[in-house]
């Protein structure tokens, strides 16, 4: 396995077309829609490369939360009707034996959260919004990182 690079903003530069995670829903937006959004400005992507290749990515994009979603009531209290958050709206990590068990998602969630709360101290955010693709992503953020379920919504989560 050659070395991975740390995470870096996306660029031409790299190869996309390689990667793949198991979820075509991930794959194509890194494919399609990662490079035109990072140039209109409407999303931040950081990717992990491996000789050329991306292995890893997530994007981070400013974003707002209805204060009734919250379902703390406490939570809620001298909140805005809209409260200003940050996106992680896209995360997957290649579906290579090589990275599994190595720690490389958990990692890039890291970054992912600390870019989030560097962007927060410049245009403030609140909290980190994302919507689990499924079960076991849930399960991961939730695990790991003591996201929590928005009101009557399984799969959307946040973190204060």
């Amino acid at each position: 396995m050659n070395q991975l690079t740390p995470p870096e903003p996306i660029s031409i530069r790299v190869d996309l077309q390689a990667f793949s995670c198991g979820k075509e829903s991930i794959d194509n937006w890194l494919r399609q829609k990662a490079l035109s959004n990072q140039e209109q400005g409407l999303s931040a992507t950081y990717v992990v490369c491996e000789a050329g290749v991306v292995v890893a990515y997530y994007s981070l994009s400013q974003h707002s939360l209805v204060r009734d979603e919250i379902p703390n009531a406490k939570a809620r209290q001298g909140m805005p009707a809209f409260i200003p958050a940050t996106l992680l709206g896209q995360f997957g990590v290649a579906q290579d034996e090589r990275f599994r068990g190595k720690g490389l998602g958990k990692s890039l969630a890291r970054h992912a959260l600390a870019k989030a709360y560097e962007a927060s101290c410049i245009a403030a955010s609140r909290m980190v919004v994302l919507d689990a693709l499924d079960d076991q992503a849930k399960d991961f953020w939730e695990r790991h990182f003591g996201f929590r379920q928005l009101k009557d919504q399984p799969h959307k989560l946040f973190l204060m």
